[in-house]
């Protein structure tokens, strides 16, 4: 049996019960099974593949990303999942895809509002933004983290384990080698870490989902940002160089990736590592499942356009009329629009 285990936070969530993925869950007839993470992620994408390829009785997808995760936390649950097909069966066949985080959470916000994660046991992971921290807690922290990623390659490496690693977005920045006298660490884990360099580009939004973004304001009409370059970057920053904006994030105060974006990283990136370890073949997209991303795409465009301006509050309710619509089979791109011109229409009155 061969084994995928993919670790990460929300960008990899695909909030799913079971931490093995149900082949029998993801239907292109119910594409609500696809979005359960808000929009179509990594993982979903390598389910359909096997199921494309009948690969069902030779591959277990592991889903045990959480959203909000810290580095240290997915670390941990990488060990923990190698471990349990370890005791399981010691020469199965184990493949990891690796989505690192921000180096600074913010914890006021998850001691709130995330119960999976134990905030006081991740120390470097989650930090109280309302208290400045000295120039060596910076230090230690982002030492910390990339012993921790350096960590991760060795436990890799040691237990004959294939993988990926990649960041979601730009965590760190030239400035930073320099100013934490940190080029050698970060030196050594650009030898098994996949960055993704970019140069000045625009953006509509101003932040990542945690930690910063280096951005200057284009001008307040157009509400855009230029993204300054960076050789470290992630996936965020990978797709800013294929998906127009208004397409890139799930809303315009949201930094998650669509599932265009997210599609056209699994593409690009993904697919071709899972191919190169022999995992699945290059085969060609069926045309139902380029239709149910096609109207995925599209409806996530209306959704953006139609709802900009709007706030986390009233998120729920555009969800679950956007559930309804794909639950009653429709596929009329305009009932969508409709439909959401009345729900905005009734926000504003």
């Amino acid at each position: 049996m061969k084994h995928i285990i993919i670790v990460g936070d929300s960008f990899s969530d695909v909030n799913l019960r079971s931490e093995i993925y149900d082949y029998n869950f993801v239907n292109l007839k119910n594409i609500t099974s696809l979005i359960t993470g808000g929009s179509i992620k990594p993982a979903t994408q390598i389910c359909l593949d096997v199921i494309d390829q009948k690969k069902q009785k030779d591959i277990l997808i592991h889903t045990v990303a959480k959203g909000s995760a810290g580095n240290h936390y997915i670390s941990d649950k990488l060990y923990e999942k190698v471990q349990q097909i370890k005791n399981n069966n010691i020469s199965d066949e184990i493949y990891a895809i690796i989505q690192l985080t921000a180096f600074f959470r913010n914890d006021q916000n998850l001691k709130s509002n995330i119960k999976h994660i134990d905030v006081e046991k991740y120390k470097y992971d989650y930090y109280n933004f309302d208290s400045e921290l000295s120039f060596s807690e910076l230090k230690q922290n982002y030492l910390k983290h990339l012993e921790n990623i350096e960590n991760i390659h060795n436990f890799c490496e040691s237990n004959g384990i294939n993988k990926i690693m990649f960041f979601g977005w730009s965590t760190i920045y030239d400035q930073d080698l320099f100013t934490f006298k940190i080029s050698d660490k970060v030196k050594q884990i650009e030898n098994f870490v996949t960055f993704f360099p970019y140069e000045k580009s625009l953006d509509e939004m101003e932040s990542y989902c945690a930690g910063l973004k280096h951005v200057q304001l284009l001008d307040n009409n157009s509400k855009l940002y230029y993204v300054g370059p960076n050789k470290y970057g992630g996936m965020t920053d990978f797709i800013r160089n294929y998906v127009p904006i208004g397409e890139r994030y799930i809303m315009s105060y949201d930094a998650h990736l669509t599932s265009k974006s997210n599609v056209i990283f699994y593409d690009k990136v993904i697919k071709p590592w899972l191919i190169s370890v022999g995992l699945i073949h290059d085969l060609k997209l069926s045309e139902e499942r380029h239709k149910v991303y096609e109207l995925l795409f599209s409806i996530e465009k209306l959704k953006y356009e139609i709802f900009f301006g709007t706030d986390r509050s009233d998120y729920d309710q555009i969800q679950n009329l956007i559930r309804s619509l794909l639950e009653n089979s429709v596929s009329n791109i305009n009932l969508y629009k409709q439909s959401f011109e009345d729900l905005r229409y009734k926000m504003t009155t």
